[in-house]
């Protein structure tokens, strides 16, 4: 791509074909470019620096930040909303002075990241879903908050059909955000309102429901079992279906749980607070809709009893502690493909 393209810092689309162009020492978008970046780009060249909320040249503001870490203890680097270059900066500083990061969306990164790394899921790009998504469900997630969302999925009509053939494209929407709006028509197949805190136990009866494992009907207030089955058959029937959700938009107690109901594996340890490994797994596996999911345990509970037992509760693979990366990714493997 051309040097004269540029990357969109404004939502995580990521946008890398606008055009930006510097008029009045001002960056102005000149092609390619929604509502948003328009407007963020168009920000004076540099900032006003300010010092006890007074105003100041960046020189004396330096000289003043540097005064106060040079006396922190413990230092907290927080905002980051910078490029990779800032980024890079800002953790080489905070490893020279000792101190933390924090990214200002740090609370909705972690609903992902701690689900990601307790047991990771299949990931796309725009380009792979505009031209092989024939199926797309979006999980509690408002698309203008995205402006450029369906315009980045779906391929502009001289380029129809997509390069692997045509697609009979279809979305379906979930949650309490709202539909596509007339900006990027779509037609939405159909939608399943409810409030996002239920998205988690919506998720979990349909794996119940797919698992062919009984389910109370209604399964939440307002959803019925009849959606759900709709929702199942879309799915089956999909060659490539993508769900998309915004971990900023699941800004509820446990979220994390939500997102974990969507990605197919619990990990544990024997030893937690409130209950332990075995009374967890049980409740998994006789009074949960997420009975079937794949359950890895690691411990270093030594009690050979208290691991039988375990076992009987239904867990799908025990890994002791200090353990290996290698076990754990053979382990998850083998869960996930039982």
């Amino acid at each position: 791509m051309s040097d004269s393209f540029v990357c969109c810092p404004f939502c995580g689309l990521l946008c890398d074909d606008l055009q930006v162009v510097q008029r009045d020492d001002r960056a102005q978008v000149a092609s390619a470019g929604c509502a948003r970046a328009i407007s963020l780009f168009d920000a004076p060249a540099q900032g006003q620096a300010l010092v006890a909320g007074k105003p100041v040249d960046l020189s004396t503001a330096l000289r003043a930040a540097a005064e106060i870490l040079q006396h922190a203890r413990r230092p907290l680097v927080g905002g980051l909303a910078c490029d990779v270059t800032g980024h890079r900066a800002a953790l080489a500083l905070a490893e020279r002075l000792g101190g933390v990061v924090d990214h200002m969306n740090g609370a909705a990164q972690f609903r992902n990241w701690q689900v990601f790394q307790d047991g990771g899921w299949m990931t796309t790009t725009l380009s792979e879903v505009r031209n092989r998504a024939d199926l797309i469900v979006l999980a509690g997630v408002d698309a203008t908050r995205f402006p450029r969302f369906f315009e980045r999925c779906l391929p502009p009509q001289s380029q129809q059909p997509s390069q692997f053939g045509d697609l009979q494209r279809r979305y379906i929407v979930v949650g309490d955000k709202p539909s596509p709006t007339a900006e990027h028509p779509v037609d939405v197949a159909f939608s399943i309102p409810m409030p996002n805190q239920r998205l988690g136990d919506f998720f979990l009866a349909l794996r119940a429901r797919l698992a062919g494992r009984r389910v109370n009907d209604p399964v939440i207030e307002g959803v019925d079992l009849a959606q759900i089955d709709a929702l199942l058959e879309a799915l089956r029937a999909a060659r490539y279906g993508v769900l998309v959700w915004n971990a900023a938009e699941l800004d509820f107690p446990n979220a994390d749980l939500t997102i974990q109901a969507m990605v197919d594996l619990v990990i544990t340890d024997y030893n937690m607070p409130e209950m332990d490994g075995r009374e967890l797994t049980e409740y998994i596996r006789t009074q949960s809709w997420q009975a079937e999911v794949p359950i890895l345990m690691v411990t270093s509970e030594q009690n050979m009893g208290r691991l039988a037992a375990v076992e009987r509760a239904g867990v799908s693979a025990i890994c002791d502690k200090p353990f290996e990366a290698g076990n754990i990714r053979r382990l998850i493997s083998d869960a996930l493909t039982r």
